[in-house]
């Protein structure tokens, strides 16, 4: 098989742009509806170096029934018209397509993208009749690529492990975020809860620490002694669930949930708390607290 030539996405930072119009409209009862029409004008987040891989050890790792393919992100190794897929990704700084002569006719164009819409910056009539598949976070894309999936055991398990979720957990809720004023509100869901609930926020928009480079260990002590973790989207897009909600569910701590991610159909069910689910804030924070004091009801999600 041909290879596979795939342009290189990498870091970019954000523009920097206020929410003080905003921050007006949030009022003590704040409607659900109000939060997600309020006007944002904020800034997008970091956007993630993302990697396929490249060679043929991605797809012998993955045991695919098709192991002969090769991935480069040299775009000289191989002539356009001998590659079988050209992938390019929006946000890379290089943005040029082969010349039409160079073409060839069975070479399929993939559009790449994990940011959402809003973050996305290029010319679409520029790029229109270019591609023949996507390959987004959406469920409705040629290619489904999500963040995360979870899998269902080889066999299910017939002795349940008895543990009690709650035992040890002092503090009530963390939220771990370094881009501030996100599209999607969240900081202000956030600053909201905590007139009634106590949280701790890590990060640049936060008073306590945990660097990027030590999130699994910040991950691992968290469980260990919170309750409930935050998992707000930057942005309200439908499917988009990022790696935060699959990488903290892998840890003993109920994830509180903010987005118009499918939750439902890609995680287990009764394994997570939408925001969404509740008509307020308030009464999102009433039932943490009453989770809070009834451990039997807390650990039915961990069942």
């Amino acid at each position: 098989m041909s290879a596979l030539n795939a342009t290189q996405s990498v870091a970019m930072r954000p523009e920097d742009n206020s929410t003080s119009a905003l921050n007006t409209q949030i009022g003590g009862a704040v409607t659900w509806l109000q939060l997600v029409q309020a006007d944002m004008q904020a800034r997008p987040p970091d956007l993630p170096t993302f990697y396929f891989g490249v060679g043929r050890e991605p797809f012998l790792r993955a045991g695919c029934p098709v192991n002969r393919c090769y991935v480069t992100t040299d775009r000289t190794e191989v002539p356009y018209q001998e590659v079988d897929a050209l992938v390019w990704i929006p946000l890379s700084p290089d943005k040029s397509f082969p010349p039409p002569p160079y073409r060839s006719p069975h070479t399929r164009y993939v559009y790449f993208l994990w940011e959402p819409p809003c973050v996305e910056r290029e010319d679409i009539e520029r790029i229109n009749g270019v591609f023949n598949y996507t390959m987004t976070f959406r469920r409705d894309s040629d290619i489904y690529n999500p963040y995360g999936t979870f899998g269902a055991l080889a066999s299910p398990r017939t002795h349940l492990r008895t543990k009690d979720y709650a035992r040890g957990k002092t503090n009530l809720a963390a939220w771990f975020v370094s881009n501030c004023e996100a599209r999607s509100g969240r900081d202000i869901l956030e600053k909201e809860l905590e007139r009634y609930i106590p949280v701790d926020v890590y990060g640049n928009c936060g008073t306590m620490n945990c660097p990027r480079s030590s999130y699994e260990k910040c991950y691992e002590r968290a469980a260990a002694t919170y309750k409930f973790y935050f998992s707000f989207e930057n942005s309200l897009c439908d499917d988009y669930i990022t790696e935060k909600f699959f990488l903290t569910a892998r840890y003993d701590i109920l994830l509180v949930v903010f987005g118009l991610g499918a939750y439902e159909e890609v995680a287990p069910p009764h394994s997570f708390i939408n925001a969404l689910d509740f008509p307020s804030i308030r009464h999102l924070a009433d039932y943490l607290i009453y989770l809070d004091r009834n451990d039997t009801a807390y650990n039915e999600y961990f069942r």
